[in-house]
């Protein structure tokens, strides 16, 4: 199994391709703007390191979201044309269930685990994960403050990069808290392994992206005839 796995969904850039049980090439670049200028170029570079060419890939991997609108849109394009013209499955993973997986069960042992992704508004993006990983909720926006009532108390480990906007919430109502080490973004590396062990739910049609808030614009009203 050759999985390349990419995304673009947050304030970082990741490219990475997998074989025969590991990473064997990968890009991660921490990225305020500039993804769709980025990403291809680091998709060649990642390929020209492993060896191969794109089509050679069996599955095509990357993260649908929520994060930044554009982002996500530039990820999911480069998706589907590469896996088109790879004729290749695609699969798409949620920015909250590849953060989820870039922690360590050491840092998750007695505790629940809260990704807190930022939105840029005041309602950040969240999900909480069992020690075992296994989702507790769906994908929901929420302020510090509401984070901090749900959770009250609890022994937390924080991922994403919205975890500093709740800390000082969570801290004030009793919550024991720990940051994940190595999950503030999304990285390819952590989303190709994961691919691995999910390539029986990769499909030939494009992934949904993931979007949590409503549409920051509306079509225009019909003209009047």
């Amino acid at each position: 199994m050759r999985i390349l796995a990419l995304d673009s969904s947050g304030p970082a850039c990741s490219a990475a391709f997998w074989t025969e049980g590991g990473v064997r090439a990968a890009r991660f670049e921490a990225l305020a703007r500039g993804h769709a200028e980025r990403l291809l170029p680091m998709v060649l570079e990642v390929m020209a390191e492993a060896g191969t060419a794109l089509d050679k890939v069996d599955l095509f991997a990357a993260t649908t979201g929520p994060g930044g609108f554009t982002g996500v849109r530039v990820g999911l394009a480069a998706l589907r044309g590469l896996a088109l013209a790879a004729g290749r499955p695609m699969l798409g993973v949620t920015s909250f269930v590849a953060l989820a997986h870039a922690t360590t069960a050491e840092e998750r042992a007695g505790r629940r685990l809260l990704v807190v992704i930022d939105s840029k508004r005041a309602e950040l993006f969240v999900q909480s994960f069992g020690a075992d990983l296994a989702a507790e909720s769906d994908g929901m926006l929420m302020t510090p403050g509401t984070i901090a009532e749900r959770y009250a108390g609890q022994p937390l480990l924080l991922a994403g990069d919205g975890s500093a906007r709740v800390i000082a919430a969570l801290e004030v109502l009793g919550c024991k808290l720990r940051t994940a080490a190595g999950a503030s973004f999304v990285d390819a590396a952590v989303l190709a392994a994961l691919a691995a062990g999910r390539a029986s739910e990769a499909r030939r049609e494009p992934p949904a992206a993931c979007y949590l808030h409503p549409p920051a614009t509306t079509p225009p009203a019909p003209r009047q005839r």
